[in-house]
């Protein structure tokens, strides 16, 4: 450091403020308008006068190397201890500081101790106004452990970034790699090791990847979302088709496991004869590959039929019922399922075929004349039932003939009496097995259509039952107005004369017109058809099942209820867990359609029906309904029919967009 320049006998020291730094200087003129300083650098300077703390006059010519040594020799810690140890000693000017450890400092221990304070590795006091505030202890202990914490952060930031600055050519590579080639077995990958910290920083970015936070790093300065995938694909720190919608909502993946034997209470129920058995044939009918059966059926007569619930009652305890609102429902993704109830629990409940298990039973009786449908009488039931066989929709056979035959009736009904909507549409379904997506299409059949109108009669039984009986339970509300209900009619007269299946089309279209709630307050079902609807008949598989049953056989065996003011309060929370299980089911399906489309429809001509749409002043808007996928092709507003026609389709789609697009050729 060079010395300052000789001026007159006195010359004036001062502190001043530089960028936020508190630095010496000795006054070399003043005559300037501004002030002229020697820096401690030896070099000069202008300054104002508002940047100037302290101005004193000192006859040291050696004032900087001075400053300097004291600043080496000045323990800033042990000035912190000394003044913490003092009770009365928490707001300090600086010449109090001072005079606290040099007993009457002079002023150049005064602008070494204000060096030290102003300096930016203080963390022991805190300027206050114009005094000094001692920090508390635990107060530096949190700031010096936050400061190793950012510093190290800094160090593995640099490491990290220093090696894949070395890659960056191989990267560039990786980024000019379609999207599509991250789906074969053969995508660009990283082969040799990564060093830890490299790995560390990866994961952070993968986890703003998934919770869609996507920013530009030091070590990876790319803000686009394919650009990350493709990056952490390459090294290895996610999969392609890792199901990254567990993380973002939050999933709670893990299989529950329970020590509890619900056929043993079943045993001691039939023993005491609090069961009737059923002598009907008994049936299940359910989709391809089911393997837990929540349902069956046995025709009585023409209008009259017995619906087997899985008796859930078995599972009355405070334990089990906590579990089922924290999960909500049994989560479906094409990877496999994962049960709302422990494994063993739902295969001892399930109504597998040839086993005698307990059922919960409701008996409908119902008339319909002319426009007028009306159900009789409704009983409900603990009972046992031996099921005959569980059938699947496209493996039926004539034992189970009067049973579709029942159900086609009841559509009848409820399209064309009750005003019910057609809500059966073909699936396209998706499975991920061992990285190969296999897709499978479900045809709607009578078999389908009579299960569905069996189990809404069932679900409009049961809220006529806990109504009439004042069970708190949870209803099914929809409303559907009457601009929708005037669309979907137009449209039926348009497509009776077209040549394609079902209007599965309508599906898609009336769930963006309609509303669905639940509620505890008795209400029905618009869009179904029905006044009063309540949740009832997937009691293993949906929590609104669950409870419900649950009350309908506490009051089966005059056992205190649920009130409905709890039921109002556990809801909210039951809503929000299926609705993120919901988002995640579907963002998990349309993601693997949309490798799907990518991998095996590129390229490809596709049948698919078109809506013409008018609009005033505009061109003609197309909106496409794909045939192969439309229970996928989710849209997000009404759509209007103006006009309706098959036309062949070129798909194309963006797995991390989840966005799919329709060209007609």
């Amino acid at each position: 450091m060079k010395g300052p320049e000789k001026f007159n006998e006195w010359n004036f020291f001062v502190l001043y403020f530089d960028k936020g730094k508190l630095l010496p200087g000795i006054v070399k003129n003043e005559s300037y308008g501004k002030i002229l300083i020697i820096t401690e650098e030896g070099k000069e300077k202008f300054i104002s006068e508002s940047q100037i703390l302290i101005k004193s006059k000192t006859r040291e010519e050696n004032l900087f190397e001075k400053i300097k040594k004291l600043k080496e020799e000045i323990d800033l810690k042990l000035i912190w201890e000394i003044a913490l140890s003092s009770p009365d000693v928490r707001e300090i000017d600086t010449k109090e500081m001072a005079n606290i450890i040099f007993q009457k400092a002079d002023a150049e221990s005064v602008s070494a101790i204000l060096l030290k304070l102003y300096s930016e590795e203080n963390i022991y006091f805190k300027k206050k106004g114009e005094k000094w505030e001692v920090r508390e202890e635990k107060d530096v202990e949190k700031i010096m452990s936050q400061r190793k914490i950012e510093e190290e952060e800094k160090r593995k930031t640099e490491e990290a970034k220093s090696w894949l600055s070395k890659l960056q050519p191989e990267i560039e590579k990786v980024l000019q790699t379609s999207l599509v080639s991250f789906f074969n077995s053969d995508f660009p990958k990283y082969e040799e090791k990564i060093p830890d910290v490299v790995k560390e920083k990866l994961n952070e970015i993968k986890n703003g990847f998934i919770n869609n936070e996507i920013k530009r790093t030091e070590i990876l300065p790319y803000s686009r979302e394919e650009d990350i995938f493709k990056i952490l694909c390459f090294f290895g720190i996610i999969d392609p088709y890792d199901n990254f919608f567990i993380e973002r909502f939050k999933i709670n993946y893990r299989p529950l496991e329970f020590e509890i034997h619900p056929l043993e209470e079943f045993k001691k129920q039939k023993e005491k004869g609090e069961r009737e058995k059923i002598k009907n044939p008994s049936y299940s009918i359910d989709l391809e590959g089911t393997e837990i059966r929540d349902d069956a059926f046995s025709k009585i007569t023409e209008n009259e039929i017995m619906v087997h619930i899985a008796d859930a009652t078995l599972l009355d305890n405070e334990k089990f019922i906590k579990e089922v609102i924290k999960r909500g429902k049994t989560i479906f993704f094409p990877e496999g399922k994962v049960d709302m109830l422990p494994q063993k629990v739902v295969k001892e409940l399930s109504l597998d075929s040839k086993k005698l298990k307990p059922a919960i039973t409701i008996k409908i009786k119902f008339s319909a004349l002319g426009d007028k449908f009306e159900v009789k009488n409704v009983e409900i039931f603990k009972s046992e039932v031996e099921i005959e066989e569980n059938f699947e929709f496209s493996n039926c056979d004539e034992r189970v003939s009067e049973i579709i035959e029942f159900g086609k009736k009841l559509y009848e009904i409820r399209t064309e009496k009750l005003g019910g909507l057609d809500l059966i549409s073909d699936d396209f379904a998706i499975f991920l097995k061992d990285k190969n997506i296999e897709v499978q299409r479900w045809k709607v059949n009578d078999s389908r259509i009579a299960v569905a109108e069996i189990s809404m009669l069932c679900s409009h039984a049961i809220a006529l039952f806990c109504k009439e009986n004042n069970i708190p339970v949870f209803y099914r509300r929809s409303i559907l107005p009457d601009e929708i209900k005037s669309k979907i009619k137009n449209f039926r007269e348009q497509s009776k004369n077209m040549n394609f299946p079902r209007p599965y089309v309508l599906w898609k279209n009336i769930r963006a017109g309609r509303a669905i709630e639940t509620t505890t307050t008795p209400s029905g079902a618009e869009s179904i058809g029905y006044p009063l609807y309540a949740w009832g008949t997937s009691p293993l598989r949906r929590s609104w099942d669950f409870i419900n049953i649950i009350q309908i056989g506490r009051f089966l065996d005059k056992k205190e209820l649920m009130r409905k003011e709890h039921l109002d309060v556990i809801k909210d929370e039951i809503e929000t867990t299926i609705g993120k299980i919901e988002t995640a089911e579907d963002m998990r399906y349309r993601f693997l359609l949309c490798v799907y489309i990518i991998k095996k429809l590129k390229g490809k001509v596709i049948e698919g029906l078109v809506v013409e749409r008018k609009d005033t002043g505009k061109e003609k808007q197309y909106v496409f309904w794909i045939d192969e996928i439309a229970s996928f092709v989710k849209g997000n507003s009404e759509k209007d029919f103006d006009e309706l026609q098959t036309v062949k389709l070129m798909l194309s789609a963006n797995p991390l967009k989840l966005s799919i697009s329709a060209k007609p050729i």
